[in-house]
């Protein structure tokens, strides 16, 4: 018996394979995976895989989510919301010091901000158009959802609105 995790980042998919008995039996792979501008049929992030020697648990999940067509969409959605949120750091950064000499105009930054935010991850969860799906990896079933990132960019957009 074995737990497979996969967790699905902005630029990256990170799949980790480990069992669960202590002994002889031992074992512990994680593949992290970079999401490569590729055209549709470009099969090089698989073959790298297999010349690995990874184990078909991991291949089968890097099948479905290279080979099916959520991938262009994470590459696409993730470069951009990774833009976009680099850009909502740093209006955030420079509005600290505005805070300090212009408190007024600090606060509409601030709601400006935190509108960004939110329709930044609004974008992004409309770009995936996958919110919830399955993979089946040898008999056993795997649920992929969005995550706590999405929610905690969200709370973080939402405390940009209080003053």
């Amino acid at each position: 018996p074995a737990d497979l995790t996969l967790h699905v980042g902005l630029r990256s998919l990170n799949i980790t394979f480990a069992s669960k008995s202590t002994g002889l039996m031992t074992f512990f792979y994680n593949e992290d995976l970079e999401f490569e501008r590729r055209g549709r049929n470009d099969v090089s992030q698989m073959h790298s895989a297999l010349n690995k020697g990874l184990p078909n648990p991991i291949l089968s999940v890097l099948d479905f989510v290279l080979m099916n067509q959520c991938s262009p969409a994470f590459e696409k959605a993730g470069y951009l919301t990774k833009a976009f949120l680099v850009f909502g750091l740093i209006v955030w950064s420079i509005n600290q010091l505005i805070y300090l000499f212009v408190p007024e105009l600090s606060a509409k930054i601030s709601i400006l901000n935190g509108l960004w935010l939110s329709l930044v991850t609004f974008n992004y969860v409309m770009m995936i158009q996958k919110w919830h799906f399955v993979i089946y990896v040898e008999g056993s079933k795997i649920i992929v959802t969005l995550g706590r990132s999405v929610i905690l960019v969200f709370i973080s957009a939402v405390l940009q609105f209080l003053p």
